[in-house]
């Protein structure tokens, strides 16, 4: 995580993950993928060692999700995919619901650019503007 004057650049280093959607049961029901999103979003705000500005002081956000292609895919195949969209899951909606891990109430994010593509590694790059003071 990069802090500056009005930018904040995080590079999460994990495999993006869509948020699932939740019940009152997910509270104490112990669901596999409800779980696996609570880990990732919390390693996501550990990253951060201070909380992020409130959402209505974001000018715009840019998020982007690389996924490395499958190992049992072949060379060429994943030479030829680098920085290609990522057409498959999970859906663009659903890792931007991830945000909830970011921002406790991202109402006031108005400016989002967000796409998946193919890369070498999994991670996420999010890129936050703050409203010039």
């Amino acid at each position: 995580v990069a802090w500056h004057d009005n930018k904040i650049e995080i590079v999460y280093y994990a495999k993006p993950i869509g948020k699932p959607r939740m019940t009152q049961r997910d509270k104490w029901a112990k669901r596999p993928a409800v779980m696996r999103y609570r880990e990732w979003a919390d390693g996501l705000r550990s990253l951060l060692h201070k909380p992020l500005p409130p959402a209505d002081k974001v000018q715009s956000l840019s998020w982007t999700a690389p996924f490395a292609p499958p190992e049992s895919w072949s060379k060429k195949k994943r030479v030829a995919l680098m920085g290609t969209p990522h057409r498959s899951k999970p859906d663009l909606d659903n890792l931007l619901k991830a945000m909830d891990a970011l921002f406790p109430d991202d109402s006031g994010i108005a400016n989002i650019t967000a796409k998946k593509v193919w890369g070498w590694e999994n991670k996420i790059e999010i890129l936050v503007e703050l409203e010039k003071p």
